[in-house]
């Protein structure tokens, strides 16, 4: 009877067409690049899921949490990135009698074809070096350069990067 009801008054073709549009413009902008695939990702669902309308309802359910989406795929990409030039990093240490580069820029094109991007940013990973070791970075989510600040279980609010860290 619902689905009758709703068929009858249109609501059910209304959700499924603006589901069916947010969901192209959505997956559109998923094709692209990073950092513009994160930045358009989320404007696509910014304008699917403002407020409900009564007409809007089930599809704007159904389109809710896909933001975390965005993120764990920005968050995937970052921690494959800083992984593989931690690597390229190690492997420049081991043929430099364990010294590190000056910059990310001296692992090309022996160890890396190029310097990653930060899928959140669009700007080279961070690279900087530390008292016993090094560590490698993306921004992460909020966008800001944290300083390599990692996840904090006394201060779970606090905002955080994407680190790869190595020490000696």
């Amino acid at each position: 009877r619902v689905v009758g009801t709703l068929k009858l008054t249109g609501v059910l073709n209304t959700n499924r067409s603006h589901y069916l549009e947010s969901m192209a413009a959505i997956i559109q902008a998923a094709q692209k690049p990073f950092p513009q695939r994160f930045a358009e990702c989320k404007q696509a669902h910014a304008a699917a899921s403002a407020e409900p309308s009564s007409s809007h309802g089930f599809s704007w359910l159904a389109l809710y949490l896909l933001p975390t989406d965005f993120e764990r795929d920005a968050n995937q990409a970052a921690r494959t990135r800083v992984t593989v030039t931690a690597l390229a990093v190690q492997r420049f240490r081991l043929a430099h009698q364990q010294a590190l580069p000056e910059k990310l820029d001296d692992l090309v094109p022996t160890y890396l074809n190029s310097v990653p991007i930060d899928p959140f940013d669009g700007k080279a990973l961070r690279f900087k070096k530390l008292e016993k070791g090094f560590v490698i970075y993306s921004v992460g989510k909020d966008g800001q350069d944290n300083d390599d600040a990692e996840f904090d279980s006394n201060n779970r609010e606090a905002p955080i990067d994407v680190t790869f860290t190595v020490e000696r």
